[in-house]
């Protein structure tokens, strides 16, 4: 999805250097690019391919990387100030056109070296990132380098012919037409004609590994030579290019390629995505983020997303993706506890928002609304709909919107044409208000009949704020029966009431046992979890005064790396305190922590024991100078918070 679009809408300011608006048109480039990695250094000849509508006399702006000079000779082109925001600075150009021109060629070059910065720090998992960057090690040149002439509003198509050093290779999106390798240099040729977003540049001294899959062709970019490797993620591509055309519509593109970074990253970009050398040799990742990635090229990279009314395509996507996958693996229940579970650790009242101001992940909390809550929102609807008119209106969707942008509302509609139902009061309910329904069952009443028995009860919704418009599974066991009773009660009002009559006595009921509903559950509904731990707001951090020198240090060091996480921390030695305060989340970091016991206590029952310099659990049995071990139990019934005990006494363990 577009790094830069996404960085652009965040910072919509007014102009004070108006031209012609250039929304819907498209301009073509046609680039020759020469790279010397080792200076950091590109130069670049672009020919811009202008519609007609601007040929009658007009001015257009772009906008260049400050750190690229245009050629001197080309003095049509004016310096002027202007108030934009880009992800990097820049320099604007006022060119004049000539009454039929129809082409501008411009020429420069310059050193690209933007550094790696370190996402937000209340992301746990954040990645470093970079605008751009041309080193020995790789390139990585994306919309948000500028680095090629920016015309604001406008939709682009390309054909770029790159020349790099020998033994390298080069990698983009769309088609690779021609590419050719000699002693002094490798150059290709890529293109790409359907509308894009933004122009990607990567290269490094790749292996390149491809397969046929029908009219698509897999590829891999490893920056090591593992055919082993290569294969299977060849071999899953297939897989899922073809799972996702038969559900969705044909594949887009002509190729999808797994290209590995230099740093840890997680892109997707149209027709490739750009993984980190870690995480492409991660075994769950071929099941669960590269078919995410793959997926993309339909939502995101395909359908383009309209930013201005939220991102949709990455809730859409891990729908289809990590929660489909876990259904065909009988686990979808659990992965919807788990996104309940992300949302209430957290997504605390001062971090929510409406999932319609959702644009792209910068923290634990904005991906548990962005990824989680939408996720919750397709499957609602999906639901509601049913299979056949859920899937039949995403076909629609695809094939009407290919290559062009789109937001919630044409969602709305498409869905509504399909299913005949409005659908707005849904959207509206679900995109426009931020928190989630806080459901409580009371008044439980059981009564026996002439003709069966009746079973009663309120529930109440004890959020703040009106009352949500819900449809709530209810599952009622019932005695000598082998299949539970099934059925819904709709609940329109802060307490609903509802009745049900069965033909057995009823022994249990359950709402919403299969979590169909987004809503904020309870504690006891959850395991206690990393998430909880990591979420909390209020921590304790208590460091084992008994541990050797090296590994006490290695400690105080990751305390310091988490400490910008944490709003409210605090950090202690375990000889200190004489108990563990309440009302907060406690991590005891040390295999020697006075109070691990404590965790212990708390798991009992669990299979959990201790013993000199190991820990048994039902698995085995762990010596914790070859293993780290970290347990997590809940404090006790009145205090819901976290307990953390993470065991790691190797020093070189820890700093991960």
């Amino acid at each position: 999805m577009s790094l830069l679009r996404k960085f652009l809408f965040l910072f919509i300011v007014c102009s004070t250097t108006p031209a012609l608006s250039l929304a819907g048109i498209k301009v073509h480039h046609e680039l020759d690019v020469t790279l010397n990695p080792s200076a950091h250094h590109l130069e670049v000849s672009d020919v811009l391919s202008l519609p007609e509508e601007l040929s009658a006399g007009s001015s257009i702006i772009i906008y260049l990387n400050e750190s690229l000079t245009l050629d001197p000779k080309q003095d049509f082109a004016k310096i002027i100030p202007h108030d934009k925001r880009f992800p990097v600075p820049v320099r604007a150009y006022r060119i004049s056109l000539q009454k039929g021109q129809t082409s501008l060629l411009l020429r420069y070059s310059g050193v690209l070296r933007h550094a790696l910065k370190d996402q937000a720090k209340e992301y746990a998992g954040g990645f470093s990132e970079t605008a751009g960057m041309i080193a020995a090690k790789g390139v990585f040149l994306a919309g948000s380098s500028m680095w090629y002439p920016y015309l604001e509003a406008a939709q682009i198509s390309f054909s770029m012919k790159v020349k790099s050093p020998r033994d390298w290779k080069v990698v983009s999106q769309g088609d690779r037409l021609e590419q050719s390798d000699d002693e002094q240099a490798y150059s290709v040729l890529w293109q790409e004609l359907n509308p894009q977003e933004e122009i990607y540049l990567i290269a490094a001294p790749f292996h390149e590994y491809s397969k046929a899959v029908g009219k698509v062709e897999a590829m891999a970019f490893l920056r090591q030579d593992d055919a082993a490797l290569a294969n299977k993620y060849l071999e899953v591509t297939a897989q899922y290019i073809e799972m996702y055309g038969q559900l969705l519509g044909p594949y887009p593109y002509s190729k999808f390629a797994l290209v590995e970074n230099f740093w840890e990253t997680g892109y997707g970009m149209p027709s490739f995505t750009l993984l980190g050398p870690r995480v492409i040799r991660m075994p769950f990742i071929l099941h669960s983020s590269y078919p995410h990635e793959i997926l993309h090229n339909w939502w995101g990279n395909g359908v383009y997303v309209n930013y201005q009314q939220g991102n949709w395509a990455e809730g859409l996507t891990s729908y289809l993706a990590d929660h489909l996958i876990q259904e065909q693996r009988g686990k979808a229940v659990n992965f919807r506890r788990s996104i309940l579970q992300n949302y209430a650790d957290f997504v605390s009242a001062g971090r929510d928002f409406p999932l319609a101001e959702f644009t792209s992940r910068h923290g634990s909390s904005s991906e548990a609304i962005g990824y989680g809550k939408s996720q919750m929102f397709f499957h609602m609807l999906r639901q509601r709909l049913g299979d056949k008119a859920f899937i039949t209106a995403l076909q629609r969707f695809y094939a009407q919107y290919q290559f062009k942008q789109a937001g919630f509302a044409d969602l709305r509609q498409v869905f509504q044409t399909v299913s005949d139902e409005d659908l707005t009061p849904f959207f509206r309910q679900w995109l426009q208000r931020s928190g989630a329904p806080a459901l409580q069952l009371s008044d439980v009443m059981v009564k026996k009949g002439e003709e069966g028995w009746l079973l009663s009860g309120v529930l109440r919704q004890l959020q703040e704020g009106l009352a949500y418009q819900l449809d709530v599974p209810v599952v009622v066991t019932l005695e000598g029966q082998s299949e539970a009773y099934q059925s819904n009660v709709q609940v329109s009002t802060k307490q609903q009431a509802f009745s049900l009559k069965l033909t057995s006595k009823p022994l249990r009921l359950d709402i919403d046992p299969e979590i169909d509903v987004f809503r904020r559950v309870s504690r006891a509904e959850l395991p206690p979890a990393l998430s909880q731990a990591f979420g909390a707001e209020r921590v304790l951090f208590v460091l084992a005064s008994q541990a050797p020198a090296k590994t006490r240090a290695a400690y105080e060091e990751l305390v310091k790396r988490w400490r910008a996480q944490y709003a409210n921390m605090e950090v202690s030695y375990d000889n200190v305190l004489k108990t563990l305060p309440e009302n907060r989340t406690v991590w005891l970091l040390g295999s020697q922590n006075l109070f691990a016991d404590d965790v212990l206590a708390a798991l009992g029952g669990q299979g959990v024991t201790r013993q000199t310099g190991a820990i048994e659990l039902k698995q085995g049995l762990f010596n914790l100078d070859q293993h780290s071990v970290v347990l997590t139990a809940r404090r006790h019934n009145q205090d819901p918070h976290a307990m953390v005990w993470l065991a790691a006494d190797g020093p070189q363990a820890i700093p991960g």
